[in-house]
Order: C-alpha cells, then sequence, then structure tokens
C-alpha cells in the first residue's frame, strides 16, 4: 500500500506521520508515496468547473466565459467542437489540422459531432487518454440534465492535469 503526501505530510499505512522535501521525497527513504497536490484533493464539481474556466482562459483569452459559470455556459462555448480542436492544437500544434469551422446557428449537428469526436481521438492517440477518462460527444449534446455536462468537465478537467503533470516532467 502506498502513503500518501498532502502539504509535506506523509501518512503511512499505519497512520504515521512524517514530512516531506516538497518533491515527493520523505525524510524516511524506505517510503514509497503518491503525492496528491491541493487542488486535486476534494474537489466539488463546482470547484472543478471553476478550475476548467481559468485553464481554459489561459489558452482563449477572450472566451465567452463569465464570472457567473454555469453548466450551460460551457456547453454553449463547446457545442460546435472548434474550441476543442482549437484547445489540442494549442496544447500540442498542427495535432488536428483539419476541422470544421461552424457558424454560429449550425452547432448541435453532424459536422459538429465531427469536431468533438476528432477531439476526443486526439485525446486518445496523442495523450494516450482511455475512454472512462473522457466523454463522448452526445454528453456534449445533452441538455436535457447538467449530469452529462458534469462528465465534459471531468473528462477535461482529466485532460488539463495530464497536460500540467507533463509540463512538470519536462
Amino acid at each position: 500500500m502506498k502513503n500518501i503526501s498532502v502539504k509535506g505530510k506523509v501518512l503511512t499505512p499505519g497512520n504515521e506521520e512524517t514530512t516531506t522535501d516538497g518533491l515527493g521525497k520523505s525524510e524516511h527513504n524506505d517510503h514509497e508515496f503518491l503525492t496528491l497536490d491541493e487542488e486535486s484533493i476534494c474537489q466539488t464539481p463546482q470547484s472543478k468547473l471553476e478550475y476548467l474556466r481559468k485553464w481554459l482562459k489561459t489558452f482563449f483569452p477572450n472566451l465567452p466565459l463569465s464570472l457567473q459559470y454555469d453548466y450551460t455556459n460551457l456547453q454553449e462555448v463547446l457545442a460546435d467542437g472548434t474550441i476543442l480542436c482549437n484547445l489540442i492544437n494549442k496544447i500540442k500544434p498542427f495535432t488536428i489540422t483539419n476541422f470544421n469551422q461552424i457558424v454560429e446557428n449550425d452547432k448541435f449537428n453532424v459536422k459538429a459531432k465531427q469536431n468533438i469526436d476528432l477531439f476526443l481521438n486526439a485525446c486518445k492517440t496523442e495523450f494516450y487518454m482511455e475512454d472512462l477518462l473522457l466523454f463522448s460527444s452526445s454528453h456534449v449534446f445533452d441538455t436535457k440534465t447538467t449530469d452529462s455536462m458534469k462528465i465534459v468537465v471531468e473528462g477535461l478537467d482529466n485532460l488539463r492535469r495530464l497536460v500540467e503533470a507533463t509540463k512538470t516532467l519536462l
């Protein structure tokens, strides 16, 4: 069983506490543990949504994501799939070379679904993400409940964490 480190404290299987040097190494080098950053501990769906909004704004400063950001707002922004394709290209340039440019009134159609599928395929092939870490195009199009958009937020949050973890390894 692995130990867990939170804010420099290591919780071992026997509930003993030791400290770390901040780099994931405990003062007792025989401990192997997983380091969790503060933001990934006990995130509520709303805080994940807020982290996602901030992350998307770093790539797209003019993206219309208001401070009253909610699942409906996110759905409107992602509905045609162009933001998702552009996001992949911002993370890893030229990954998706051709995608459909969609005008405002063409959202939720076949071309939008193709764009979302291009994004999902890039996540799988370029970032080696498994299906269970992602979402489907039908989740983006489901306007009946917020449950589907919670799955979209979870999938995008998984991509965000993967990208940020990869940056720290470089």
